[in-house]
């Protein structure tokens, strides 16, 4: 069963990724100033909300003296650095054909995602991405005109980290 936890950080996510992915693909740059914010209100929403009853759209401040504070606060940061560690280590070997933007985004993922599943939404987004590139290739083989091959074009990895990300969360 799907809970309202659930639907109210998916529609959160989607509201800020699906922009962010589209203006990716037309314009191969992201809005920084908006996922900076879309960062924040997750970052917001982790450490200073929750949700008692997943069952019902009811968010709960959260205070500081809270026991859970602290360890909430804890887990969202280590799901941030650590996404964002794992992008710059994989910008670093991809001969940086991936972006800054691209691992920002991969932070705002981690956030969504949480500390667990980001790991298995990066090797989704992975898999999706190789294939659309098999796909796109095979498809270009075949629509080949006068014996000229045109080459695969660039695409970001913003649209696949979104897919992998909500996937993950369906799935898992």
């Amino acid at each position: 069963m799907i809970s309202a936890a659930f639907l109210l950080e998916t529609a959160l996510y989607l509201i800020f990724a699906v922009p962010v992915v589209v203006i990716s693909i037309r314009r191969f740059k992201i809005p920084l100033a908006y996922l900076c914010f879309g960062i924040f209100v997750f970052v917001v929403l982790r450490v200073f909300f929750e949700i008692p009853n997943p069952s019902v759209f009811v968010l709960r401040a959260r205070s500081v003296a809270d026991k859970n504070f602290f360890r909430n606060l804890l887990f969202v940061l280590s799901g941030a650095l650590s996404s964002y560690f794992l992008f710059t280590v994989l910008k670093f070997f991809s001969d940086d054909s991936l972006s800054t933007d691209d691992v920002l985004f991969g932070v705002f993922t981690a956030l969504y995602c949480q500390f667990y599943l980001n790991l298995v939404a990066v090797i989704l987004s992975a898999c999706i991405g190789v294939l659309y590139y098999i796909l796109l290739a095979v498809l270009q083989k075949f629509k080949k005109k006068d014996g000229i091959f045109r080459p695969v074009f660039s695409v970001r990895f913003v649209p696949f980290i979104a897919a992998g990300a909500v996937l993950t969360r369906i799935l898992l």
